[in-house]
């Protein structure tokens, strides 16, 4: 049981193989699906909304510290992570697939949108006409992906994460 755990921690080393290699059968006109909340979802989706907004600030902080971008993704995946842990509220036993698509869906919204006010805050002044148009682009690819890629992963995902949780002392 406690090796199912361990697949659970290790997996945060697929979100930089998956999104530096950027294998281009999964992209839509270049851009990627955010990876970081298809394992968020499941990996927070049964736990409290704390431990939730924890692994969604060391995600951020893991990311931003492989990245040289002077911007954050830590405040979408934290919104993510604590939003994501309170579906556990809901005495849910199990999310179907087409709800996590949703939940990405939304949750990659929000998160390119943060991402993107960080951006547009910074350019504020000398602002492109065309990087409005550009960057809802992106988002809105972003959500498409994400949102397609939820219901055949997370489901999978939260299946290995969530095997044996129950006995698990956090969940108390």
């Amino acid at each position: 049981m406690a090796r199912k755990h361990n697949f659970a921690y290790l997996s945060f080393l697929l979100i930089p193989i998956m999104h530096f290699t950027s294998p281009d059968l999964f992209s839509l006109m270049g851009i990627q699906p955010y990876w970081p909340l298809l394992l968020l979802l499941p990996l927070v989706s049964k736990k409290k909304s704390s431990i939730g907004l924890f692994l969604g600030l060391l995600l951020g902080v893991f990311l931003d510290s492989l990245n040289e971008s002077p911007y954050t993704q830590v405040p979408g995946l934290a919104v993510a992570g604590l939003w994501f842990g309170k579906i556990n509220n809901y005495n849910q036993k199990s999310i179907e697939p087409m709800q996590y698509g949703l939940f990405a869906c939304l949750a990659s919204f929000i998160c390119g949108l943060l991402y993107f006010l960080q951006i547009f805050y910074k350019h504020f002044g000398d602002t492109s006409p065309y990087l409005i148009p550009y960057g809802i682009k992106i988002i809105l690819i972003k959500v498409v992906l994400t949102g397609l890629f939820a219901p055949l992963l997370c489901p999978w995902l939260d299946h290995w994460f969530n095997v044996g949780y129950s006995n698990n002392k956090f969940n108390r």
